[in-house]
C-alpha cells in the first residue's frame, strides 16, 4: 500500500508504537508528546514546521536524514540511527529523567 499521509494532522499524543510507516509524510504534522516507540521511521518526511516536542522517539529506527528533520522539528532522542546496534545494551546512562508534569 501508499505510504501513510498525515501531512498537517494533529496527532498530538497519538499512539504510533512499533508501527510501520517507512515513507510517511509528517509534513506540517504536530506530533507533540505521540509516542514512536520502536517505530520504522525510515525515509518519513519531516518539515513544513512539523512539530514533535516531547514526542518519544526510544527505539525508533529512521536513516540520517530522519533523524536531522527529527531533531529540527523538537524531538529528544534516544533512538536507533539505523537497524544496525554495535553497542551492548545498558552501556550508556539513561538520558535523562522523564519530563516533568505529562
Amino acid at each position: 500500500g501508499a505510504a501513510p499521509d498525515f501531512a498537517g494532522a494533529d496527532l498530538r499524543g497519538a499512539d504510533f508504537t512499533n508501527a510501520e510507516m517507512p515513507g510517511a509524510d509528517f509534513t506540517g504534522c504536530c506530533c507533540d508528546g505521540a509516542d514512536f516507540t520502536g517505530a520504522l521511521l525510515t525515509g518519513v518526511a519531516v518539515g513544513g514546521g512539523a512539530s514533535f516536542k516531547g514526542a518519544v522517539l526510544r527505539g525508533a529506527v529512521c536513516d540520517d536524514r530522519v533523524y536531522s528533520e527529527l531533531l529540527a522539528a523538537g524531538a529528544e532522542f534516544p533512538l536507533a540511527k539505523s537497524p544496525r546496534t554495535g553497542e551492548a545494551p545498558g552501556r550508556s546512562p539513561s538520558a535523562g529523567s522523564p519530563p516533568l508534569g505529562g
